[in-house]
């Protein structure tokens, strides 16, 4: 048997232990329908070459430092066998490891089989031409690599080794075919939403991908470290008018209804009635509240892929980049617009939207200390408070008889402790989340979720029996009026009510005892406003705010429920 066609064919892919199969030439006839055939790959060591086949050179002995696999021909006439193939020797285990590709004799290190320059200038991933085929019988090749996987196996090779970019340009390479269809999908194309660079000896290196278009329910199965990585990656699966409602749902406007509400309250103090300024000044405080929410839903998404993942599906369909992009311009385009309400109310309006982004993002981050971070909530209540009763004193000028100054701080210290109340209250639900992340906020700080209810239920039940009488100290000097502050006292009730509810809750039901509990706080609030403002400001203050109420949960936009979830597919 001849060496030559076997050291000048294509080496193939290295076989399970250490084995070569054979590139030799067929017989001839073998594929014309001759009963002569070849038997199956044997294993041959170096050592132990057959007495009649030629000794090996030393190109071809540097391909294989264990054992090399030949095929021997049949003589004719002889009845055909199957293929065999014998076990790994004793030689091939004790054999030098093979040189890693790229890398030339003097840079191999100690210990490694050295090959000759034949084989090193083969640069790895370029290509070899296949021996001589015998007459009648087929070519059968490996298929040929794809361009970005011979390229880049070549620059590596040539970093690797100064001294193969010589060698890699004194035989040129054969050109390579572009990858198939099912190699992409295999690698991830870019058609397919990602790529990955060349593969070298089992290594895959995987580029920045955009994850993949996956529904809401679909999304909210993944485990909580699998979904925060997809979501960040994500580069959005829904067009302009989903977008817009998922902003909405994740804004959450049903919470933003008592910062409206406590805006009206601080104008109604100077004003008696409604002009341009009110309806602009409510806006901007209803879509700073709303502004809050996307801030927190931006930063906490480790947290919230433990307690709402749903969520975080909402935010894959629009997309990371998208979804920063949208916050960027919905901020400046609320500071421009509270420029017409004058320097005073303007400068207390970016300092509330200021607050709102320190509370969820660095270098402050007021949520993840418990103290402060229930004040930075109660940034909700007294900043449009402050806010409301600037945009008044602007929009009027100069008020005869002017506004009580009692009533002022009275009101703004009973809506500062409300507001602290119900950041206990809020952050309850989120316990489990944040406790697991190691977020310290005024829930984690006790030891058990139902602990951390208790204390929110008692402070607010607390803060409800002092109302009346914070109320009273605000309109003492009115007379008989002043009584107006026992219709508040019924409210003490209702709030023990939702405290107990609320420490029963177990894992999502808190989000629906919640979602109760901001019709209570809509309805408390408005007593507070309907005694303490007039009318004229009131009613259309109450109707704006029941209208978006209804219209949220007629329409169903809450990222707390489960409804803007789209189906699966099947």
């Amino acid at each position: 048997m001849s060496w030559k066609p076997w050291a000048l064919g294509r080496r193939p892919r290295q076989e399970p232990g250490g084995c070569w199969p054979s590139r030799s030439p067929t017989a001839r006839g073998s594929a014309g329908g001759a009963s002569t055939t070849s038997t199956g790959p044997a294993a041959r060591c170096p050592g132990s070459s057959p007495r009649a086949s030629t000794p090996a050179t030393r190109a071809s002995a540097g391909r294989s430092t264990g054992c090399s696999s030949t095929r021997t021909r049949t003589a004719a006439g002889a009845r055909t066998a199957g293929p065999t193939r014998t076990g790994r020797t004793e030689a091939a285990a004790r054999a030098p490891r093979r040189r890693p590709p790229g890398r030339c004799s003097p840079c191999t290190p100690p210990g490694w089989a050295r090959t000759t320059s034949g084989c090193a200038r083969r640069s790895p991933g370029s290509g070899r031409a296949s021996g001589p085929t015998a007459r009648g019988t087929r070519r059968s090749s490996p298929r040929p690599a794809s361009r970005a996987r011979s390229t880049s196996r070549i620059r590596r090779s040539s970093r690797r080794c100064p001294s193969s970019r010589s060698a890699d340009t004194s035989r040129p390479a054969s050109p390579p075919s572009p990858p198939s269809r099912r190699a992409d999908r295999r690698r991830g194309s870019p058609r397919n939403g990602g790529t990955t660079v060349a593969r070298s000896e089992g290594e895959t290196l995987p580029e920045a991908e955009p994850a993949p278009s996956r529904p809401t329910r679909e999304w909210a199965a993944l485990p909580p470290h699998e979904l925060v990585r997809l979501v960040r990656r994500s580069q959005g699966t829904v067009g302009a008018a989903r977008v817009a409602r998922v902003l909405v749902a994740l804004s959450r406007p049903r919470t933003c209804t008592p910062s409206l509400t406590v805006f009206a309250l601080g104008y109604g103090i100077v004003a008696g009635d409604v002009r341009w300024q009110f309806w602009l000044g409510a806006f901007l405080m209803l879509t700073t509240g709303m502004l809050a929410n996307l801030y927190n839903v931006h930063t906490d998404v480790d947290e919230d892929s433990v307690n709402m993942p749903g969520r975080l599906g909402l935010v894959g369909e629009i997309g990371w980049h998208r979804y920063r992009t949208a916050l960027v311009v919905w901020s400046a385009v609320v500071a421009l617009a509270s420029l017409p309400l004058g320097p005073g109310p303007a400068a207390v309006f970016l300092v509330v939207l200021a607050g709102s982004h320190q509370y969820s993002y660095r270098p402050l981050r007021l949520k993840a200390r418990p103290v402060a971070g229930l004040f930075g909530f109660a940034l909700a209540g007294y900043g449009p408070f402050v806010f409301g009763y600037g945009v008044a004193r602007f929009a009027t000028g100069r008020v005869d008889p002017r506004p009580d100054p009692a009533a002022f701080w009275w009101l703004l210290a009973l809506i500062t402790l409300w507001f602290v109340a119900k950041g206990l209250v809020k952050n309850v639900p989120d316990y489990d989340g944040d406790k697991r992340t190691g977020l310290r906020t005024s829930a984690t700080v006790f030891a058990t979720r139902r602990a951390a209810a208790v204390a929110a239920g008692a402070t607010t039940v607390g803060v409800h029996l002092v109302a009346p009488l914070f109320v009273f100290l605000a309109h003492g000097n009115e007379g008989a009026r002043s009584l107006r502050w026992l219709l508040l006292v019924p409210a003490v009730l209702f709030a023990a009510v939702q405290a107990v509810r609320m420490a029963r809750a177990v894992g999502t039901r808190a989000n629906s005892v919640l979602k109760q509990d901001m019709w209570f706080s809509f309805v408390f609030i408005a007593l507070v406003l309907a005694l303490s403002v007039p009318a004229a400001v009131t009613v259309p203050a109450l109707a704006a705010t029941v209208l978006l109420m209804v219209a949220v949960d007629a329409l169903r936009i809450d990222s707390r429920e489960n409804s803007l979830a789209r189906p699966t597919a099947g």
